[in-house]
């Protein structure tokens, strides 16, 4: 893993997979925050520092596609994992996009941290988290903070 452990978002609807990497992640240092849908994992990024996602394809409410064509919105850099249990299925997402990663399920513990510190070492191209401001409108943590 990268030398400083980070925050990690797993959204997924199936709870084990949830319990089986909280468990894994927090015990390398890490962060760990769960949700069992795409709507209230996109709800939990306005909650703080989100590092890294890790997402499901087909949950209820919000699927993994929609969830990351939100995320994009307030992090177009931010790291995102997502599962699929399909693996013919592609989903939708910019080919240029080197920020995420598929790991196919059932997954290999090896190839997803593998995939974690990839993700995690890759040069930034935009270094700031964006959330969204009370009023819904995108805010800059990094100039809030000055």
């Amino acid at each position: 893993m990268a030398s400083k452990p980070g925050h990690i978002l797993i959204v997924d609807d199936e709870l084990v997979i949830r319990s089986l990497l909280s468990e894994m992640l927090s015990e390398e240092g890490f962060t760990v925050a769960t949700a069992s849908d795409g709507q209230s994992g996109l709800e939990m990024m306005n909650d703080g520092q989100v590092d890294l996602v890790i997402s499901d394809v087909h949950m209820p409410v919000m699927d993994g596609s929609k969830l990351v064509t939100e995320l994009r919105k307030l992090n177009p850099d931010l790291p995102v994992i997502v599962m699929n249990s399909i693996p013919d299925r592609d989903i939708t997402t910019p080919a240029d996009d080197r920020a995420i990663a598929t790991v196919n399920k059932p997954f290999d513990l090896h190839e997803l941290r593998s995939t974690i510190r990839r993700l995690r070492n890759r040069p930034r191209i935009n270094p700031v988290h964006r959330t969204k401001s009370a009023l819904g409108r995108p805010r800059d943590a990094a100039r809030d903070a000055l």
